[in-house]
């Protein structure tokens, strides 16, 4: 049988598989493929571990991770060759392991400490004392990279899936990026030079497939591009400088953003550095975590503000009455305000979409209010916080501050990332209660009663969240406001009265006694009756609570008259610092109730009353840089208020689900790539010559066996025998339309007419014929129909 080297992609001798012959393989291997596949795996398996990385607090270098991968690949390399190399270095490893630690201690400290390390690696490898040293960051990066590398390292081998293996590295690298808000450059070109590698070979195997190319290499075209592509790879590292921000497009990396958070879902916590303002830095807390008890104001102007009316200034917002404090406990986003993706969150987060109850609802709610437009300028840098008054429509950042984005969450706060430069603001278009009109009251249960006939979708779940209470308020506190709010109906009057009864009863004083530590603030402060504005502001939302109206404790500035007595123009500072509350209405939206009710003309807290300016601490001073310290610096331990830690490090802890949904995807992988393998090797296995002459080891039986599936194939070539046709008139007709080299379906069909009719048995070779023409129909099909 005449056959050709390199053009004949089979052959069978009895007993074996099938071994192609290629001009590139040396030493009985492929070694440009595999060269070229190994570096293809370093590079993408070092992009998904940066990916992964990410969820870590673990600083990763990366010639560090693309030596690790190095490692990796090739222990991969060495288990496809010798199936028994990588379990043996894998079992060097773990035997060393133990060993190192039954050095350091007893079997059952080992076993205590490699728990230890499972769960401080699966929680997201934070700095620890006990854990964070080099060996375990070690162990840590190699295991993440020899993962990905297991996995990518069978993708990419066959032609087949690699669109498969660029398209599944390339959605982990992103997911990744986008849930932990990583850099993205370093991942995507490394995953780009890898892939560049993979092409030409994929290309390569194409042409040579469509066009029968047997001298077109796709191991060697794949060898070709390394050089060119580590070369690119490398200037690109050495040339590109550190500080790339001027290069980036501010409208796509606000796309990217706005993915990420949609992506992350309205759960997740917003950046520590967010809306920074607090009365407890102006002087107005004694002690940190509780409120309460003497204070010394501040003179320092920190906002200065043109309007057409005075306005409150809303700065922070709290959801979480503790007993001694307010605090959040909810998550309520991080969404950037310009985005078109969040503006249904922002109608809700600022009740742009409230009143409820039709135009009628809606003239009464504008007759209530007041449409204005708010300039609100920085005189300190010192706060992340934007100001906001009333429920804005639209916010423009004064200036040309073109690089600063700012974001909001659902509880109404405005901030941004940075710090407001000095002397540069926002301007508000917004609509302010106007508690000055005469009907006021009268329009408001009115509009109450419209509202009231619509359903609200969010008003149980506001309900729930706003209303809730500590256990451990003094029943007082119910009987207060029952007996305030036994007669009436209306969540209005109710809240009204109980705004009256505070502002008629209650002393204002910067000098109030300290509750005792066993003591409710507001229960102290409605048994004494002193106190400032976090006092009433406090009793005004917790009674408002215990009537079943949900509120929330608001921190910001009131206004006073501008030292320069121009008309609508305000300042803000230490001595107009002030707390309210705010009160939700059903369909209506969020209420301010100050019960100080306080008046920009006659201010709470004067000049003339103030301390002189030796005694007044200015907390507003930028602080000293502190010294250098020879302890690491970990920015999470620093930035992170104590009583908001656990908190913030909640999203990190996201590092087990994507592990295991990781490691789920890759059994999977595993899973479909052999049952792909055994798919297609499925018809080689039952048609091997050495299974076939063992299940029929007589010539006539695997003759018959191998003819009857010659027809199959026949059948599948639009070559079934037609009706009238014999063993004589059949073959001819399929070899006159095959012609396959140095086959014929005659010669197999001579032997069974001999058998049939003259009772000649068929000899050995004539079965190895009939394979040998069986084996070419199949790679036929193959080449034409697809696997």
């Amino acid at each position: 049988m005449n056959r050709k080297h390199d053009t004949t992609p089979f052959t069978y001798p009895e007993g074996t598989k099938e071994a192609v012959s290629r001009p590139n393989r040396r030493f009985g291997w492929d070694w440009q493929g595999t060269l070229a596949d190994g570096i293809a795996c370093i590079l993408l398996s070092t992009a998904v571990a940066f990916g992964l990385f990410a969820f870590t607090e673990l600083e990763y270098g990366l010639w560090d991770s693309l030596g690790y991968a190095a490692i990796a690949a090739i222990a991969v390399c060495l288990c496809r060759i010798r199936w028994w190399v990588f379990p043996a270095l894998l079992g060097a490893m773990a035997g060393g392991f133990a060993l190192f630690h039954a050095i350091a201690g007893t079997l059952r400290e080992a076993a205590a400490h490699a728990v230890g390390i499972g769960g401080w690696l699966l929680s997201g490898a934070y700095y620890s004392e006990l854990y964070t040293t080099p060996f375990t960051l070690g162990l840590f990066q190699f295991l993440l990279v020899l993962l990905c590398a297991a996995a990518i390292l069978p993708l990419i081998r066959r032609a087949v899936l690699l669109p498969v293996a660029a398209a599944l590295t390339l959605g982990v690298v992103l997911a990744c990026h986008l849930l932990a808000r990583s850099d993205l450059a370093t991942s995507l070109a490394l995953w780009a030079a890898g892939l560049v590698i993979l092409l030409p070979g994929f290309y390569a195997g194409r042409v040579a497939k469509s066009h029968g190319g047997a001298d077109i290499s796709p191991s060697r075209m794949k060898a070709v591009a390394i050089p060119g592509v580590l070369l690119a790879l490398l200037l690109a590292m050495a040339l590109t400088p550190e500080d790339t921000s001027h290069w980036q497009s501010r409208s796509l990396n606000n796309l990217i953003a706005d993915i990420a958070t949609l992506f992350r879902g309205p759960g997740s916590s917003g950046p520590w550095s967010a809306s920074n303002f607090s009365l407890e830095a102006l002087g107005f807390q004694a002690e940190t975590g509780r409120l309460g008890g003497p204070v010394v104001l501040t003179d320092r102007d920190t906002l200065s503000v043109t309007s057409l009316v005075p306005v409150y200034l809303k700065g922070t917002v709290s959801d979480t009455y503790t007993g001694l404090g307010w605090e959040n406990r909810y998550s309520d986003g991080d969404y950037r305000y310009e985005s078109l993706l969040f503006r249904s969150g922002r109608r809700e987060a600022f009740d742009l979409d409230r009143p409820l109850g039709g135009y009628r609802a809606r003239g009464l709610y504008q007759s209530l209010t007041r449409e204005i437009d708010v300039s609100i300028r920085h005189e300190v840098n010192t706060y992340t916080t934007l100001f906001t008054a009333g429920r804005p429509s639209d916010i423009r950042l004064s200036g040309s501050l073109y690089d600063t984005e700012f974001y909001f969450n659902l509880r109404s706060e405005l901030y941004m990332y940075l710090r407001m430069p000095s002397l540069y603001g926002i301007e508000l278009e917004t609509r302010v209660w106007d508690w000055n009109n005469p009907e006021f009251d009268d329009t408001f249960r009115r509009l109450e009663q419209l509202a009231l006939s619509r359903s609200d979708s969010r008003y149980d779940a506001l309900l729930e969240r706003y209303t809730a209470l500590p256990d451990t308020l003094p029943d007082s506190v119910y009987d207060a406001v029952a007996a305030l709010t036994a007669e009436l109906d209306s969540p209005y009057d109710k809240a009204t009265c109980i705004r009256d009864w505070l502002a008629q009863t209650a002393t204002y004083t910067l000098n109030p006694q300290l509750p005792p530590e066993d003591a409710d603030f507001v229960a102290y402060f409605l048994e004494t009756g002193e106190g400032y504005c976090t006092y009433y502001a406090s009793a005004m939302a917790v009674l408002a609570r215990c009537a079943g109206i949900p509120s929330r404790y608001v921190q910001g500035f009131a206004l006073e008259r501008h030292p320069s007595g121009e008309e609508n123009r305000y300042m803000a500072n230490g001595r107009t610092a002030h707390a309210w509350a705010e009160l939700y209405f059903h369909g209506i939206g969020w209420v301010e109730f100050d019960p100080l009710l306080w008046d920009v003309d006659a201010p709470l807290n004067p000049r003339e009353e103030l301390p002189e300016p030796e005694q007044v601490e200015t907390p507003l001073t930028p602080e000293p840089e502190p010294e250098p310290s020879t302890e690491p610096d970990f920015p999470y331990e620093s930035v992170v208020p104590e009583n908001t830690l656990s908190e913030a490090a909640a999203p990190r802890s996201r590092l087990l689900p994507v592990l295991l949904a990781a490691m789920a995807v890759l059994v999977l992988l595993a899973l479909l790539r052999l049952g792909f393998a055994w798919a297609m090797n499925s018809k080689l296995r039952a048609y091997a010559s050495n299974r076939v002459f063992r299940k029929y080891p007589v010539p006539a039986d695997a003759l018959s066996y191998y003819y009857t599936d010659i027809l199959r194939q026949l059948a599948l070539l639009d070559l079934a025998p037609r009706p009238g046709e014999t063993l004589s008139t059949f073959p001819g007709r399929v070899d006159r339309r095959l012609a396959l080299e140095g086959c014929s379906l005659e010669a197999i069909a001579q032997p069974l007419t001999r058998m049939y009719f003259a009772g000649q048995a068929p000899s050995r070779s004539d079965a190895e014929l009939a394979r040998d023409y069986h084996q070419r129909l199949e790679h036929l099909l193959m080449e034409r129909l697809g696997r």
